[in-house]
């Protein structure tokens, strides 16, 4: 960019909306919509996230993740109702399969009332950490495809840096190669 006059200091030259924001990835038991810190004590009635309140478990930043998660603990419902007719075994709390394997999200481990009573305490707050929650921004992203995919195709064009890391990487191996002989 070229400026085509001068700019006074802190001045505002440019304002974008972010094209998705989720959760920091290295955090525990934040709000999906507000992103303050929270005890568990309060989750999304629609996807079992821990969240601050009934206000922000209906905001519009949480709705399509929600909405997607909400879709597939009723498919892990359906599943287990399939399961206990066909002769399965009927688990309450945990939710498995013949073969013992956890039949909800386990690919997601989410630790919710849902899907998890160990995670839960007599007072009903969440006594084991949300690990789950670092999948919500790429998540985001992912469901920009439907929302808005004039927002998902700009998401799309961005790099990924794959070639460089690589060439990083390749260098880094080089390097510890010519110590490994060294020594």
């Amino acid at each position: 960019m070229v400026a085509t006059r001068d700019i006074d200091p802190l001045e505002l030259i440019l304002i974008e909306d972010p094209a998705v924001v989720g959760p920091y990835s290295k955090s525990m038991n934040g709000c999906l919509q507000c992103f303050k810190k929270v005890d568990g004590s309060f989750c999304c009635p629609g996807c079992c996230f821990p969240m601050c309140d009934e206000r922000c478990a209906g905001g519009a930043r949480h709705a399509d993740e929600c909405d997607f998660f909400s879709k597939a603990h009723e498919l892990t419902d359906q599943k287990q109702q399939q399961t206990q007719e066909e002769g399965g075994p009927a688990v309450s709390n945990g939710r498995r399969r013949p073969n013992g394997k956890r039949l909800h999200l386990s690919a997601l481990a989410l630790n919710s009332p849902r899907t998890s009573s160990a995670s839960t305490s007599r007072a009903g707050t969440s006594t084991t950490p949300v690990t789950s929650h670092v999948c919500v921004t790429p998540l985001r992203m992912l469901l920009k495809k439907k929302s808005d995919p004039k927002t998902f195709a700009k998401i799309n064009m961005l790099m990924d840096h794959a070639e460089e890391r690589a060439a990083v990487q390749k260098s880094i191996n080089f390097q510890l190669a010519k110590v490994d002989r060294l020594a």
